[in-house]
């Protein structure tokens, strides 16, 4: 891999870095990677090889380059815990690094002067990133150099797959005005980024999402810090889960590795739970406001996913959630809480918190079927290789096949000999939720045309079946059920019904 022609560009009335990547031992086009911001921002923007070494770090390894080739000098700091995290990669993640690439870079013998220190927070309105903002403003004095005065914003939910929607002016604007409040009181700046660095992380391989996740979204986010290193001497990137919750291969928490000279990262908050998380924001109006923890529902809280969900019953426990405004209820019922199933530790132990908060408040429903789902719980794995079992015996070899279950199950393009679509599906790529109705029952048509003759709905997507009505009326009025089960809905689509027929 070869790191080259780093560069500023103005375009579209956007601010960028630049650099152009060349692939050597995979079959993969040349690519020019930007990371943009707003032109006021312009001045922060950082033209050292070290955003370049770390965005492509992992990504040389897992697609099978044997060297990384930079022309311009790197920090030597830096350069040790790059290739300290490629060991850790290689030891809990074999299959993401076929090589240890070799670092061929000069090295950096002087740092970038600023006038003073620069704390900032990646924000993302989640329950993690709020809580660093105010724990942060409550225990540290204003003026101390850890106070927090920017926070950065990555549009997209983190790196969008198409960055073209995101580079428009007034996406940007509208990412400003979804945190103006909480900026408003809180007095820091927001500085909204995009970067098409996704689609250099990505070629449509069934992992590419949990390599996402469990791998490279520490380095993704790093390497947006290390692009506004001419204005960022600190910046916090928030834990998702308590310390109790962090597997060894979870390799966000080695974010701290790509310190440099100039830059400190900053890993923030896992010695909290997640319900003193949520607390801290439930006595906090203008953050419990605009909280925003769905990645299904655009800009507002959907009510029924398993992000929402837990944040509701969490809030409910703490007796905040009425008059809240951030969700669509301002009450669980029971009968919400079962529709989920809970398939990791960190879940299991977010609800089993909440037991005695709830017996407090009287809510002995609601303990009730908390404690189901803790009887109910099974591993994750085991809940996906029964769910493959049945999608065998349901559907027959050689077939097409479409899979909404957003991208979790990790399954390849062929699950035995049976073809696999994804819902919504791009270039044979996951291509995310439906943004409504008419774009699902659009979408489903034209696989059906193009060949696919069941599609399979998977429990990760059992949302959509209230969410989406109208596309589950399209389904349940014109195709036959085969399976519907806690883990399943399967239907048909060679099996016209009479009525729609």
């Amino acid at each position: 891999m070869k790191i080259e022609n780093l560069r500023y560009e103005n375009k579209d009335g956007l601010a960028k870095v630049v650099a152009t990547i060349s692939w050597e031992n995979c079959n993969r086009s040349q690519q020019d990677i930007y990371f943009a911001t707003l032109p006021e921002y312009s001045s922060a923007l950082s033209l050292k090889a070290d955003t370049y070494l770390v965005a492509c770090a992992f990504l040389a390894a897992r697609y099978g380059e044997e060297r990384i080739a930079i022309d311009s000098p790197v920090c030597p700091i830096l350069l040790e815990g790059v290739l300290t995290n490629l060991a850790w990669l290689h030891r809990y993640w074999e299959k993401f690094s076929r090589t240890v690439p070799v670092i061929e870079a000069p090295l950096d013998t002087h740092s970038v002067s600023r006038p003073e220190e620069h704390t900032a927070l990646f924000i993302s309105g989640g329950v993690d990133s709020l809580f660093s903002l105010r724990h942060n403003q409550l225990t540290v004095p204003e003026g101390h150099p850890f106070s927090i005065r920017d926070v950065i914003y990555v549009q997209g939910a983190g790196f969008p797959e198409d960055p073209k929607s995101s580079l428009k002016l007034d996406s940007l604007d509208r990412s400003i005005a979804k945190f103006s409040e909480v900026n408003k009181e809180t007095g820091v700046n927001l500085i909204p980024v995009v970067s098409n660095l996704r689609t250099l992380a990505y070629r449509g391989y069934s992992d590419d999402g949990k390599f996402w996740q469990y791998c490279y979204l520490g380095a993704s986010l790093a390497a947006v810090a290390h692009s506004l290193g001419r204005r960022l001497t600190k910046i916090i990137v928030s834990s998702d889960n308590p310390i109790s919750d962090i597997a060894p291969e979870d390799l966000i928490y080695l974010a701290p590795n790509y310190n440099s000279q100039n830059l400190q990262l900053i890993y923030y908050g896992a010695r909290f739970s997640r319900l003193q998380k949520t607390q801290v924001i439930s006595d906090w109006d203008v953050g419990l406001r605009n909280l925003h923890v769905c990645t299904a529902n655009g800009n507002s809280n959907c009510g029924k996913c398993l992000k929402c969900i837990v944040t509701m019953t969490t809030l409910e426990a703490l007796g905040k959630l009425k008059g809240s405004r951030a969700f669509p209820v301002d009450e669980v019922y029971p009968e919400l809480l079962q529709t989920l199933k809970l398939m990791t530790p960190g879940y299991l132990s977010d609800y089993s918190s909440l037991v005695p908060l709830l017996k407090e408040r009287g809510r002995d429903d609601l303990v009730l079927a908390i404690q189901r789902l803790i009887e109910s719980y099974r591993p994750w794995s085991d809940w996906r290789e029964l769910a493959l079992q049945e999608i065998k015996r349901n559907i027959p070899p050689q077939v097409t096949f479409i899979l909404a279950d957003q991208d979790e199950w990790g399954t390849d393009e062929w699950v035995d000999e049976r073809r696999r679509l994804p819902f919504l599906e791009k270039d044979g790529r996951y291509w995310g939720s439906p943004p409504d109705d008419r774009t699902a029952i659009l979408e489903l048509e034209r696989l059906k045309d193009d060949g696919a003759t069941f599609l399979v709905i998977g429990w990760p997507a059992f949302w959509w079946l209230e969410h989406y009505v109208d596309f589950f009326h399209h389904l349940r009025s014109n195709y036959r059920c085969l399976l519907e089960n806690e883990r399943l809905v399967i239907f048909d689509l060679q099996d016209k019904l009479e009525a729609a027929a």
